[in-house]
């Protein structure tokens, strides 16, 4: 069963230059070199091999009482993105900059593409926190190899 609103973030993010591998979940593999491989991504510009990939994941989602005869979803959406640290390249400067570009995008259809009503913050009121919010970029240990993870809310709702 595929949904609208994953395939509409994940379709979003895969407009983002340079943002590599993009999955509509998070990817699993048995051994470290068939993890990595799900989030390998080829430089077209060098030809170079890396880590460099983003996932999508549903990680909220509240039901509301019916508006104008429909009832509201509000879904809460982490976006992850990992990138293989490369100092000489400056990858954190990378990883930053995908993660602006990813929130950019977002911004720039607040409707998906009329898939939900709109990107919102989630409460009831005047909106704070509208569209994809950048919550933390850190190092980590992924699949073996030192990268910088990159986590993006986003909160959308839609009617039912």
């Amino acid at each position: 069963m595929t949904d609208p609103v994953r395939a509409a973030i994940v379709a979003a993010l895969e407009t983002v230059p340079a943002i590599g591998a993009v999955h509509a979940f998070e990817r699993y593999a048995p051994q470290s070199q068939a993890m990595q491989a799900l989030y390998r991504w080829t430089n077209p510009d060098t030809g170079a091999a890396e880590i460099r990939g983003w996932f999508v994941s549903l990680v909220s989602e509240r039901y509301g009482a019916p508006r104008a005869g429909r009832g509201t979803v509000v879904g809460g959406w982490l976006i992850t993105g990992l990138l293989a640290v490369q100092d000489a390249a400056a990858s954190e400067l990378t990883i930053a900059a995908l993660a602006r570009a990813v929130v950019a995008r977002l911004a720039a259809d607040p409707t998906l593409g009329g898939t939900v009503g709109r990107l919102c913050d989630g409460r009831n009121g005047p909106a704070t926190d509208v569209g994809a919010q950048i919550e933390r970029i850190e190092p980590v240990m992924f699949a073996g190899v030192l990268c910088h993870r990159a986590r993006l809310s986003l909160v959308t709702e839609r009617f039912q």
